[in-house]
Formats: C-alpha cells, sequence, structure tokens
C-alpha cells in the first residue's frame, strides 16, 4: 500500500483529483501542473518543469528557492537529502 502523497513530484498518477486535466494537457503539448515533491509545495498551479538532480522528482523553483534547496548554477533539490 502506497503512503499518503507517495507520488508527489513523480507527474500524472491517476490517483489525483486532476489527472484528466494533466493528461489533456500532455496529450496537448503543454506540461502537467500540481504538487512537487518538496514538502508543504504551495504553489499547486504552477507547471512541474524542473526535477531534483539526485532524485529526478519535479520540483518548483519556488518552492526550491523557499526552502533553500538551490545549489550552483541551475541545480534545484526537493529536500536537504538530496543536497548532499
Amino acid at each position: 500500500m502506497m503512503t499518503r502523497n507517495a507520488t508527489r513530484g513523480f507527474g500524472a498518477s491517476s490517483r489525483d483529483a486532476n489527472y484528466r486535466d494533466n493528461v489533456r494537457r500532455l496529450v496537448g503539448g503543454g506540461r502537467e501542473k500540481g504538487y512537487c515533491a518538496v514538502a508543504k509545495c504551495q504553489h499547486p498551479e504552477m507547471e512541474l518543469l524542473h526535477k531534483c538532480n539526485t532524485c529526478k522528482r519535479y520540483v518548483h523553483i519556488l518552492c526550491s528557492m523557499a526552502n533553500n534547496l538551490q545549489g550552483e548554477d541551475d541545480d534545484h533539490y526537493c529536500s536537504r537529502l538530496c543536497t548532499r
């Protein structure tokens, strides 16, 4: 059994309330929207564009910056464990 929010940051999941909208966006050449892998994500309306450099889960830049999880250059991470 999957834990709550286990699919966060991986992209479209049939468990998500906005699954149908995300699939339509993808088929139409757009990007998915939703919660990223950063704990306490506050931007589910943003597109999932960037991935954590370590675990490859989706990360919103704003969430990464708000939690001081950016690395050098274009490195972004989802948690302190991934920054090591």
